[in-house]
């Protein structure tokens, strides 16, 4: 994966939990139905990483 999307790669990693299945059967993301497993602070983890490489990457506007 590493050679061919190299820098476009995130560095977040997302594990599979037990959480991750229980959460559609209760009709919930998982950041409402556990959120603070370690699933849920992945994704926000994730989430932050996306948005530093977004913000990072704009222009600055005038």
């Amino acid at each position: 994966m590493e050679e061919a999307f190299g820098s476009w790669l995130l560095d977040t990693k997302i594990r599979k939990t037990i959480r991750f299945a229980e959460a559609p059967v209760a009709g919930e993301p998982i950041l409402t139905y556990a959120p603070t497993s370690p699933g849920a602070a992945s994704y926000r983890k994730l989430a932050m990483e996306v948005i530093s490489r977004v913000s990072s990457s704009q222009p600055a506007r005038s």
